[in-house]
């Protein structure tokens, strides 16, 4: 075989995001009695406010900024003292841009779009958190969740349907290329509908992040990429609208760096410092597998694939890299791995932990010289991190057997010698799930910055598990005893008398001593009793600390509260008639009868959505499946009537013929406010505020992603924003092949999707025919967990998987 060499390719920088946290804080009067006093030892403190109007609120943002800082998270300090401050003068080359000053800390800002209208237990108000700007690294997301945890161990909050998580996504301090902005501009209007799923279904029809197939000035207002660069045409001749440049037209580089001689610095680190991906020029065919050996279908041969956490490089005498299908087909059995697993969901629990070996924390160069023998000899190389967690521990413990008595047997342990060897071991080994060690004495976390993302957060309440069926279920016999109806002289019990009841009732002190004097009396549940109990019903927001919420059930199934309610629509509801769930996630199309009245009166109690626009969720026009626009009465701040005329291809073929940033802004910003895809960074006005002010400019150049309710869960947080930032990467890096495939397979689905909807409107009246091509669209049905895997968004995928399986669908 011939030689063959190795080469270097550049590799794209991150991309740079910012989150905003929207989320309700309960707070109290001095005076006030707390509604949950019972459960306040598993509850974080209550904020109690003297002051009213403006300087109470004044006073409960500082507290919980206070918290923030007292737990090492720098934010932006409002006080008039802090503004008093005259800045340092400096060099007007290293000054930063307006847009970018502050956004190296965390922000906090009252919000009066945020207020709770039907819980009346606490006094709350509406917070917006935002983040610094951060590179898109693991570093980012670990101090996310820290800054939530931390939020949520000492102030009581949850969110409703009036809260919001956006996210914005960045090129650094740069604009975004035009020829990005245009490709993540076809690919988020051929796969909202798609996204959509993976939030609640009446954010696509709220005012403030409408879906941009319903409310962009291309679906609305028949805007054209032609149309824009006429009617702009006066306007391009004193700013400039980001055109398309030519290959070798290195001017906007140069403009935004300060001049050619910067940008060619620039360039020239870059060419030095990379980063790097290091291919082989030979690229070798799949091999065949050998027809003799078994059957199995396993494809996970050592030779065929490198190790985890390899990353590219590509060892061997026949470099092989691996197809798109081969890392599908891996993914895809790792998945159904996954799947057999018995996980819980309560991220408290302890199940298969057995600790981390901190490997960063030893400094005895004896000990480094026996774990890298033994781990050469045991598993061939010396990459200790890249083991698993119990061959991380079986490692120390080996190691320092050898260093204290001589050998690595862990079988000739005993006594005295094998606690010697676990006390030397403990040194090292961190049996806990946290990064953010918990601190009893100071009352917050403490960060460590040795043990890094190794390890997941807990929720940062009290990790006792309460039995809460057992505890109910003695409740019902404790209120039985106090029945006064007949007699109740058996089992040798004293029940109360009618006059004792009477009297105990008037006040609590009463009541609980009846209570108390009843409780010896209360029998045991029986053991078999659980058997008996209904699937429990989660709480739609699931994210709250205010007492109010509910613990998950760790073995059944999750039933939403809006399903339920559905199943009593059903003339025939019986479980044994509904369709178990299947692993394919159908996108938001229903009518507003198809929602259960229980559900839409719930959310309209928060914010109004008319009958109309509940019909509208999910409905996209259609050339070869037509149909009327279900809401007809909105209009703009013109008067001007919205009616949704553009189609797929339609909408594809208008952003994919704009030439200049500014069209793809103009095409996509909101005919109204702001779409669930906000692109009026791009537009008219911030750019030419952006050229006018230069450097005091406040246009923050992302995209931001709205369309996500409201959440304090930071795992959901961090799979949100990876997908938003897998978007855009996709948009920017995909070769064209990939990319267009996966629009052509968005179109396809659509219109799969029409063509169900009008075999399930013909109801009992279909062929056998027509129910064979009804199964196979159904089979064959490509949802948001597929998109997710061509775009190689894995972890993500599989993340949202379980979310629904033990969580339930967003609603």
């Amino acid at each position: 075989m011939a030689d063959h060499t190795q080469f270097q390719v550049p590799l794209p920088t991150r991309h740079s995001f910012g989150i905003e946290i929207e989320f309700l804080v309960a707070w109290l009067r001095p005076n006030e009695k707390d509604p949950y006093e019972s459960e306040a030892q598993d509850l974080p403190p209550i904020l109690r406010i003297k002051p009213v109007g403006m300087e109470g609120m004044r006073l409960l943002a500082n507290r919980i900024r206070k918290i923030l800082t007292d737990n090492g998270i720098p934010v932006v300090d409002v006080t008039p003292e802090a503004s008093s401050v005259q800045p340092v003068p400096i060099k007007p080359e290293e000054a930063l841009p307006a847009r970018l000053k502050g956004k190296d800390k965390w922000e906090l800002d009252w919000d009066n779009s945020i207020s709770e209208k039907v819980l009346k237990d606490y006094r709350y108000r509406g917070v917006e958190l935002k983040s610094p700007a951060y590179w898109s690294t693991d570093e980012a997301f670990e101090e996310i969740k820290y800054v939530v945890n931390v939020l949520k161990a000492n102030v009581r909050c949850r969110v409703n349907p009036t809260c919001g998580f956006h996210v914005h996504v960045g090129n650094g301090r740069h604009y975004f290329p035009t020829t990005t902005l245009r490709r993540l501009g076809t690919l988020l209007w051929a796969a909202d509908p798609t996204l959509s799923r993976l939030h609640a279904p009446y954010r696509s029809v709220l005012e403030w992040c409408p879906s941009i197939r319903h409310r962009s000035r291309l679906a609305c207002l028949g805007a054209t990429a032609m149309g824009t660069e006429d009617f702009y045409e006066v306007w391009m001749e004193d700013y400039d609208p980001l055109r398309i440049p030519e290959f070798s037209d290195t001017s906007n580089e140069e403009r935004e760096y300060g001049g050619k001689e910067r940008w060619e610095e620039y360039v020239r680190w870059r060419k030095e410092e990379g980063p790097f991906m290091t291919l082989n020029d030979y690229i070798e065919t799949v091999p065949v597998e050998d027809s003799n050996d078994d059957d199995t279908g396993d494809d996970d041969s050592a030779q065929n694939e490198a190790p985890e956490g390899s990353g590219n490089s590509i060892s061997g005498s026949s470099p092989h890299l691996e197809t798109m299908d081969e890392a599908r087909r891996r993914w895809d059995r790792r998945f159904e791995e996954y799947r057999r697993r018995n996980i819980p969901p309560d991220m408290d629990t302890l199940h298969r932990n057995i600790g981390w070996v901190r490997w960063d924390q030893i400094n005895n160069k004896k000990l480094i010289e026996v774990l890298h023998y033994y781990c050469r000899k045991l598993h061939g190389h010396t990459d200790l991190t890249i083991l698993t967690n119990e061959q991380q521990v079986d490692l120390m413990i080996r190691s320092q057997s050898y260093i204290l008595h001589g050998h690595s047997r862990r079988e000739d342990l005993e006594g005295n010698k094998l606690l010697g060897v676990l006390k030397a071991c403990a040194l090292f080994v961190e049996a806990a799930r946290s990064s953010w060690k918990w601190d009893p004495n100071h009352g917050r976390y403490l960060y460590w910055a040795q043990v890094g993302n190794l390890l997941e957060h807990p929720k940062p309440v009290h990790n006792a598990t309460t039995d809460v069926p057992g505890v109910v279920h003695r409740m019902e016999n404790l209120a039985q005893l106090t029945e006064l109806e007949g007699d109740h002289t058996a089992d040798g019990i004293e029940y109360v008398s009618q006059q004792d009841y009477e009297e105990a009732i008037q006040t609590n002190a009463g009541l609980e001593e009846m209570l108390n004097s009843l409780k010896d009396y209360v029998p045991a549940p029986d053991p078999q009793f659980r058997e008996a109990l209904v699937t429990p019903v989660g709480e739609p927001e699931g994210n709250s600390t205010t007492g109010t919420g509910s613990e998950p059930s760790s073995t059944s199934a999750y039933i939403a509260a809006a399903r339920e309610a559905m199943l009593e629509d059903i003339e025939d509801g019986s479980p044994e008639n509904v369709t178990p769930p299947e692993r394919k996630f159908r996108p938001h199309q229903f009518t507003a009868n198809e929602y259960p009245a229980d559900y839409r009166n719930q959310i309209n109690r928060y914010k109004y959505i008319r009958d109309d626009l509940w019909e509208r969720i999910g409905w996209i026009p259609s050339l070869s499946h037509p149909s009327d626009d279900p809401s007809m009465a909105e209009y703009n701040n013109e008067m001007k009537l919205l009616k949704i005329t553009t189609t797929t291809i339609g909408g594809l073929c208008e952003i994919s013929a704009c030439q200049t940033g500014l069209a793809v802004g103009h095409l996509l910003g909101g005919a109204t406010g702001r779409a669930n895809y906000n692109f009026n960074g791009y537009g008219e006005q911030s750019l030419e505020e952006d050229q006018d002010a230069d450097w005091n400019s406040t246009n923050p150049r992302t995209i931001e992603f709205r369309e996500a309710g409201g959440t304090l869960d930071p795992d959901w947080m961090e799979t949100w924003v990876r997908i938003c930032l897998g978007l855009v990467g996709f948009a920017r890096d995909a070769l064209e092949r990939p990319f267009y495939d996966l629009l052509f397979t968005l179109f396809e689905q659509e219109e799969r999707d029409f063509r169900i909807k009008e075999l399930q409107e013909k109801g009992g009246d279909l062929t056998d025919e027509e129910l064979v091509l009804l199964s196979e669209y159904e089979e064959n049905r490509v949802d948001v967990l597929d998109i997710l895997f061509d775009m190689g968004l894995y972890r993500e995928a599989v993340w949202i998987l379980f979310k629904e399986e033990y969580s339930g669908p967003p609603m």
